[in-house]
C-alpha cells in the first residue's frame, strides 16, 4: 500500500496507521484491565456470600443452644427415685414379665414363628388376588346381562319392527350369539389387562355393579 501512494501522503498514512495500532493496543490492555477487576469484584462477592450464609447458620444453632438450655432450666428437675420406691417399681417389673412372658424365647422359635407368618401372608394375598378377579368377571358379566336385558325390553313388538330395529339384534355378517361371544371374550381380554390398559365403563353400569 506504501508503494503505491504518493510521497507527500507516506507520513500522513503511517501516522494513521501508528494511531490505530495505539487505540488498539490501549483498548486490549484497558479490557485486560476491565476482566481482572471484574474477577476480583466476583471472587469478593462470593467470599462475602459464603461468610453470610455461614454466619447465618452459626448464629442459629447459638440461639437453638440457648433454647435448648433455657428449656431446661425452666422445666422442673426430675425427682429423684429413693431406694424402697425404685425396689417396689423393680418388684412390679419384675411380676409384669412373669405374667406377660413371650411365648417364643429362643432365636430358632423366633425365626420358625417368621416362617410360617410369611407363608400364612403368601397364601392370604394369592388367595385375595383369585377372589379379586373373581368378582371383576362377575361384575362385567352381570353388566353384559343388564345391557342386554335394557336392549331387550326396549326392543319394539314384531309388528311394529323395521329394518334399522333389526340391525341392532343382528348384522349381515354376524348373528347375535356370535356377536355376544365376542363381546364376552372381549371384556374377559380386558379384565386381565392392567387397570390403566383398560376401558372405561359406562356410567349404567357403574351403577348397576356398585
Amino acid at each position: 500500500i506504501v508503494t503505491q501512494l504518493p510521497a507527500s501522503e507516506v507520513e500522513h498514512f503511517l501516522e494513521k496507521q501508528k494511531d490505530q495500532a495505539a487505540v488498539r493496543i490501549q483498548s486490549w490492555w484497558r479490557i485486560k484491565i476491565a476482566e481482572k477487576v471484574y474477577r476480583r469484584q466476583k471472587h469478593q462477592v462470593k467470599r462475602t456470600t459464603s461468610a453470610i450464609i455461614i454466619q447465618r447458620a452459626y448464629r442459629a444453632y447459638i440461639k437453638q443452644k440457648r433454647d435448648s438450655v433455657e428449656l431446661r432450666r425452666a422445666l422442673p428437675p426430675y425427682p429423684e427415685i429413693k431406694g424402697q420406691e425404685r425396689e417396689l417399681i423393680q418388684k412390679e417389673i419384675a411380676q409384669y414379665r412373669e405374667l406377660h412372658s413371650p411365648a417364643c424365647k429362643s432365636e430358632e422359635q423366633l425365626r420358625l414363628l417368621h416362617g410360617d407368618v410369611q407363608g400364612l401372608l403368601e397364601e392370604f394375598y394369592s388367595r385375595r388376588h383369585l377372589n379379586s378377579r373373581r368378582e371383576e368377571r362377575q361384575q362385567s358379566l352381570l353388566s353384559q346381562l343388564d345391557r342386554d336385558c335394557k336392549l331387550l325390553m326396549s326392543a319394539p313388538s314384531l309388528a311394529d319392527s323395521t329394518p334399522e330395529t333389526i340391525q341392532t339384534f343382528s348384522s349381515g355378517s354376524l348373528n347375535v350369539a356370535r356377536m355376544a361371544q365376542t363381546a364376552h371374550r372381549e371384556e374377559l381380554r380386558a379384565i386381565e389387562l392392567p387397570w390403566w390398559k383398560r376401558p372405561l365403563l359406562d356410567v349404567e353400569t357403574c351403577e348397576i355393579s356398585l
